[in-house]
């Protein structure tokens, strides 16, 4: 790598920061559209966090992803925002304009990505979808289905008053929320498209009681947000079903390219890098 005065800095705001796949990803997209950037990982911590936003223009950086546990403090924090940060509450990219200092969300648009490339086959946008968990990342999920114009979204969640404050905010005529587990949550699986897990169940190898996915169509998708591991209990018991499954490796380099083209004005590829990514995670 050759690092001159003119090579565009990038980089990501984290607390923790050097587990993040972030700068390998972004180095990848670079060398896929010939762009001269670097990607920088920053450990900022959160009483840190406003002054290294602040001095991002000075700096001249372009822009930086904004991962745990800064996402919500950033976006009180910005001068801007997009529509999708402004539904979610929560910023994880920042494009530097001038002084300017734009908040965006790119994760429910890369997941929305990555389900036509792996689900299209099965109308999953004719819904219903079910959502295991309400937390930060269910939302992008929800806002991406709601965008999307999935008829029917459930949202199923350990406590449900949580599941309906999200349903309240960002599909209050299309979704509902039930508890996980529940009857009502089995009775929604005959008739659903997708089921989509973004919560942390099934990343040391934990499965999701009172949850059975013989219920589900033979036509579904199940998708797990988890990726390392690349099978989770739950993807592995859909595929003994027959049912097409993916994880979320796919989401986090589409959301990651969206945020790279929109520093840029370049659209890398993504496919040579989730496989590369695949290859370094032993998946």
């Amino acid at each position: 790598m050759s690092i001159r005065g003119s090579t565009r800095v990038l980089g990501v705001f984290g607390d923790p920061v050097a587990h993040s796949l972030s700068p390998a990803m972004h180095t990848r997209f670079a060398e896929e559209s010939g762009e001269d950037s670097v990607y920088v990982p920053f450990h900022v911590l959160p009483e840190n966090l406003e002054t290294a936003l602040h001095a991002l223009p000075s700096l001249g950086i372009r822009g930086v992803n904004i991962t745990v546990p800064h996402k919500e403090s950033t976006f009180r924090l910005v001068s801007e925002h997009t529509d999708a940060a402004r539904a979610m509450g929560a910023v994880n990219t920042v494009i530097v304009d001038g002084e300017r200092l734009i908040g965006d969300n790119t994760d429910g648009a890369g997941f929305a990505a990555d389900l036509e490339a792996h689900f299209d086959h099965t109308g999953w946008g004719k819904g219903p979808v079910v959502v295991l968990g309400a937390g930060g990342a269910a939302r992008a999920v929800v806002h991406a289905l709601t965008v999307a114009g999935v008829p029917e979204v459930v949202v199923a969640n350990r406590t449900l008053e949580t599941g309906q404050a999200l349903i309240g905010q960002l599909a209050p005529e299309t979704g509902r929320a039930v508890a996980l587990p529940s009857e009502e949550l089995q009775n929604a699986l005959p008739r659903a498209r997708l089921l989509v897990n973004t919560t942390s169940v099934g990343l040391k190898g934990e499965t999701f009681p009172g949850l059975s996915l013989d219920a589900l169509p033979r036509e579904a998708g199940v998708y797990d947000l988890i990726y390392n591991p690349a099978r989770t209990p739950l993807l592995q018991e859909a595929e003994q079903q027959g049912l097409a499954v993916a994880n979320g490796l796919g989401m986090l380099v589409r959301q990651g390219a969206i945020s790279y083209a929109r520093w840029t004005g370049k659209e890398p590829r993504v496919e040579p890098v989730i496989e590369w990514l695949e290859g370094q995670l032993g998946n």
